[in-house]
């Protein structure tokens, strides 16, 4: 086995933690994105976004508007999407929006009796605290290209995760799953034993740890634009 040090061996454990994660982000984003007639996750984020914008908009006016009746009113989403079109074609989200206010529109061009249902149903599926749930994980475990919020971020650390930038030397989590004590200090020999304790722990799981890297490598790349989309939805 080649030389290993302590945060080598967290670092492996990280990217066990951090693929279960991102795992099951990619799962939910890409069956939303393959559902052609409802929205995308993406295009739900986009058009709270647009609320977003356009209850803002409307409190500087003194008035307020919530998002059902941002829903209810084509004509409030028609205005919304006139103020502010330049706004997310300048970031690149044009397209998204669009297609996003087509399906909401198409979902209530329905008779009277079952447009309550579809409202009750677009504010269920579009609720703020779901889709900032997911949200808030792909900015904690997903690598920003660019310093994005991590501003305070040094040029050598930017390929990091923010997860991994602040458990790469936390060993508690790894010794509570290895039942073992802290091993920052450990020599050779006995960081050799932890690191077969975990590839042993590891396959009792069916986990390939030597895949983990590339496994972590593809979803990196594959939710990459979320991080974007996170980005451009908070700031």
């Amino acid at each position: 086995m080649e030389k290993i040090s302590a945060i080598e061996i967290n670092k492996l454990y990280l990217r066990y933690l951090e693929n279960k994660e991102l795992r099951s982000l990619y799962k939910v984003f890409s069956k939303e994105d393959k559902e052609s007639n409802a929205l995308s996750y993406s295009e739900k984020i986009i058009f709270r976004k647009c609320y977003k914008l356009y209850k803002q908009y409307l409190q500087k006016k003194g008035a307020n508007i919530t998002f059902r009746l941002f829903l209810e009113s084509q004509e409030k989403i028609d205005e919304a999407e006139e103020i502010f079109r330049t706004y997310f074609f300048t970031n690149g989200y044009n397209t998204q929006l669009i297609s996003a206010i087509k399906k909401v529109k198409d979902l209530l061009q329905t008779d009277l009796s079952a447009k309550k249902y579809w409202i009750d149903y677009t504010v269920s599926n579009l609720r703020k605290d779901r889709l900032e749930e997911q949200l808030v994980k792909v900015l904690w475990y997903v690598i920003p290209e660019k310093k994005g919020i991590n501003v305070h971020w040094s040029e050598e650390i930017i390929g990091v995760s923010l997860h991994e930038l602040t458990y790469i030397e936390d060993f508690s989590h790894i010794c509570k799953f290895l039942s073992i004590g802290d091993f920052r200090d450990a020599h050779e020999v006995q960081l050799k034993i932890i690191r077969l304790n975990l590839d042993k722990k590891f396959r009792s799981k069916k986990i390939e740890y030597y895949k983990l890297e590339e496994e972590y490598t593809r979803l990196q790349a594959e939710l990459k634009k979320y991080y974007d989309l996170a980005l451009f939805y908070y700031f």
